[in-house]
């Protein structure tokens, strides 16, 4: 649409919006508008007036706010009020007991079949032939005997939330008994 075409829609529409001004809104000559006419602006162009405040369709971000620019998608979501307009950080929150006795469950057996594992490479070493053999079997089992650490680890964390909660742990297993006094 010419400017003229614009302008002419706007008088139809009720609010003379003369091309002079047009100009000074393109230009930036004139830098606020009011809500009436960015209303009847959006009717004459045939568009969401969403869309003059957000051109989402050419400009990757938009200042929202004087001196603060963000993505147009955001600015947008904001303005029709369906999001914020800064990101929204939850807050952290705490595991359930449910979820701790979950993952209680799951560290115990990884523990286990880690040190079933690093047992087993370790038993390899005797009856390997080649040094590198030997070698890649010692490295499987310091390997699963790290991870097995670390998991242990995890686990005494756990059964420390699990005592601060109230709820006492279950019973290890026999072979992590010595997880026991250490929490």
């Amino acid at each position: 649409m010419s400017a003229q075409d614009v302008s002419d829609a706007c008088t139809r529409l009720g609010m003379p919006i003369g091309r002079s001004a047009l100009a000074n809104f393109e230009n930036g000559r004139r830098n606020s508008v009011d809500l009436a006419e960015v209303m009847v602006l959006a009717a004459a162009l045939d568009m969401p007036p969403s869309a003059l405040a957000f051109p989402y369709a050419h400009m990757s971000e938009v200042e929202a706010l004087p001196g603060r620019t963000v993505p147009t998608a955001t600015g947008l979501r904001w303005f029709i009020g369906e999001g914020p307009l800064e990101p929204i950080t939850p807050a952290p929150t705490s595991p359930t007991p449910i979820e701790l006795l979950n993952l209680h469950e799951v560290l115990v057996e990884g523990i286990q079949k880690l040190l079933g594992s690093a047992a087993d490479s370790r038993s390899r070493i005797a009856g390997a032939k080649r040094v590198g053999d030997k070698a890649t079997f010692a490295l499987e089992a310091a390997h699963d005997e790290v991870n097995g650490a670390l998991q242990a680890g995890q686990l005494r964390l756990v059964r420390a939330q699990l005592r601060s909660l109230g709820v006492e742990p279950p019973r290890l297993p026999a072979g992590l008994n010595d997880l026991e006094g250490d929490d």
